[in-house]
């Protein structure tokens, strides 16, 4: 390979790099801890520990129960709605990656 070949490809793979979006793991509302709600869903230790103590209480089975949460704002979930599980089978991906 020619050095201007080598160039374009290191100059691509690192151009990847900034232009690769950073997708957060799914998660389980209803059966995920505090900390994996807060790093998933990009939100405070107090909204994740209120949403977390709200559908162990009453189960979440929609983004119109998590709405009766307070702290969640529509904005939130609708950035993060292919990221929150509402069904109590499937758990997301815990820290270690299993599911």
């Amino acid at each position: 390979m020619s050095y201007r070949t080598l160039q374009s490809l290191f100059i691509a793979a690192l151009a990847s790099l900034y232009v690769t979006p950073i997708m957060a793991d799914a998660v389980n509302v209803n059966l995920s801890t505090t900390n994996e709600i807060q790093q998933s869903l990009k939100v405070s230790q107090k909204v994740a520990e209120d949403i977390n103590l709200g559908c162990q209480y009453q189960t979440c089975r929609s983004e119109k129960d998590l709405m009766k949460i307070p702290g969640v704002e529509q904005s939130m979930l609708n950035k993060h709605r292919q990221d929150v599980i509402y069904s109590i089978m499937e758990r997301g991906m815990s820290e270690t990656g299993d599911f």
